[in-house]
């Protein structure tokens, strides 16, 4: 394997890590306004509370 394809690739997988981070982050940062825009309501019905949290 030629230096410039391992330069390729390492960039490749540099750009898929760092896509992979930010797709974690906006999943995490969705996940945490919703749990705290919950815990700010009044409390629901326990059935309706479970089946919100299986749709997170």
């Amino acid at each position: 394997m030629s230096a410039r394809s391992q330069i390729v690739w390492l960039t490749l997988g540099g750009m898929v890590a760092i896509g992979i981070t930010f797709a974690l982050g906006v999943m995490v940062g969705r996940r945490a306004e919703k749990l705290q825009a919950a815990q700010h309501e009044a409390p629901l019905d326990p059935l309706k509370r479970i089946d919100d949290e299986r749709k997170i």
